[in-house]
């Protein structure tokens, strides 16, 4: 049971970082500024290591409940 829970929310995360990285990259023609694509990166990182915390501490609740 918890390996499920475990892989779907994997799952929802993955597919939250590959929506991110989408939209990034659209209009890139139009965006083409290095200093952009690095502030666009640093705020992917910074989300997705909100969603690990958030999946870390969704995992410690299913673990201890």
């Amino acid at each position: 049971m918890m390996e499920h829970i475990l892989g779907i929310l994997a799952f929802v995360v993955a597919v939250l970082a590959v929506l991110q990285g989408w939209q990034m990259m659209r209009g890139w023609r139009e965006r083409r500024n290095p200093t952009h694509i690095v502030h666009q990166l640093d705020i992917i990182i910074t989300q997705l290591g909100r969603m690990e915390q958030r999946l870390g501490d969704i995992w410690d609740k299913v673990k201890g409940g």
